[in-house]
């Protein structure tokens, strides 16, 4: 299990620093960083992907098992980065990105700021979140109740996400002379993050699906 897990989570963790290199030579390319959005929802898709293929190429984990965890980490990850893509076209650099980076693009020390404190924080944080997905391609399957839950609740935390980023999107489709000052409508009538809590409620969902279940 350790073996395989380390070559489990260092090919992992080289399919994330691959796919914030591509992101990196296309934020430099179009001079804006917040292209990283979309790559973060699709990276944790490629480390579902690659997990399962080293996982079953070392004989461990359970073919329906690992197209399980590629399915919700994919519906979740490929809506993600739709919503985000679709939502910044044709808008230039991420205010908050902007204040981070401090600098403006074409400063020589831009890339270097976005590598320090964009590039490499997202790429860690992307490998440690999934880090039950990458457990779960190499575990012991125990099939339980554990499963059924998860798949529960990443069903309910997608379905919480995909409509708190729908009634977002249409609030700020109006006219602002004509719309409230703060959507408290819907599921934001609820709470200030509809699409933050679903979004916690999926990746809950994956780890019971991905790792407690193993």
């Amino acid at each position: 299990m350790t073996t395989a897990w380390l070559l489990t989570a260092a090919a992992s963790l080289a399919a994330v620093v691959a796919a914030m290199a591509v992101t990196a030579v296309v934020a430099r390319r179009l001079r804006r960083v917040s292209v990283v959005d979309v790559t973060w929802g699709l990276g944790f898709v490629l480390v579902a992907v690659v997990s399962a293929a080293v996982g079953l190429s070392l004989g461990r984990g359970e073919l329906w098992h690992d197209l399980i965890v590629v399915v919700v980490v994919g519906v979740w990850g490929g809506r993600l980065a739709w919503h985000i893509g679709g939502r910044a076209r044709g808008h230039g650099e991420d205010p908050r990105y902007a204040a981070i980076l401090g600098v403006d693009a074409d400063d020589d020390a831009w890339m270097a700021r976005a590598v320090r404190k964009v590039f490499v924080p997202q790429a860690l944080a992307m490998w440690l979140v999934s880090l039950p997905v990458q457990v779960s391609a190499v575990a012991d399957l125990e099939l339980g109740f554990a499963l059924w839950l998860g798949l529960l609740v990443w069903a309910a935390g997608l379905t919480i996400e995909s409509v708190g980023d729908a009634q977002l999107a249409a609030y700020r489709q109006e006219p602002r002379e004509t719309r409230p000052r703060i959507l408290d409508t819907g599921l934001w009538g609820w709470t200030r993050h509809p699409n933050y809590f679903g979004d916690a409620c999926v990746w809950w969902g994956i780890w019971l699906v991905a790792g407690l279940a193993s």
